[in-house]
């Protein structure tokens, strides 16, 4: 088993170790404007990506990424995040080229708040429940992407 798998293992073993791991809700400014409260995010199955522009893997699993979000489209109950640290109007740049149907967020401070603790490397992936709890993270993109995240996104719906 690779480094990267091993760690990205034992970091999944510490999360669901723990009795709870709470997430940090924040605000942020969406690229269409909107704002986002942490009342907006609270109560809610969160799923998060952390992503660039210029990385390879990031866009390589976006038809994935598009597709649950377009699964999970008539449940307000969960919200889809990419947020990254490049420029604005790099991404939407990026996003007329390529869509990524996730709620994006360009915001170097809260890429780093949500890389604190973890490597900083992505892709990453984090679900957070509705109690604020982070219930599953995931750095890279493992084959059985889509199904980690659809189990995470059920098992949370189910709480």
């Amino acid at each position: 088993m690779g480094y990267c798998k091993t760690l990205s293992l034992l970091v999944l073993f510490f999360l669901s170790s723990c009795s709870t791991t709470e997430f940090e809700y924040f605000r942020a400014k969406t690229l269409s404007g909107a704002v986002i409260t942490p009342e907006d995010l609270q109560g809610k199955v969160i799923v998060i990506n952390l992503w660039a522009t210029w990385c390879g893997p990031c866009i390589k699993e976006i038809p994935q990424l598009n597709a649950l979000r377009q699964k999970y489209s008539e449940n307000n109950q969960v919200l889809f995040l990419a947020i990254s640290d490049d420029k604005p109007e790099v991404i939407k740049r990026f996003l007329q080229r390529r869509p990524f149907e996730y709620i994006q967020i360009s915001d170097p401070s809260l890429t780093n708040q949500l890389q604190s603790g973890f490597a900083n490397s992505i892709p990453k992936h984090i679900v957070v429940n509705p109690k604020g709890q982070i219930t599953f993270y995931q750095e890279g993109v493992p084959n059985d992407l889509l199904s980690l995240l659809e189990h995470q996104i059920q098992e949370n719906l189910e709480e």
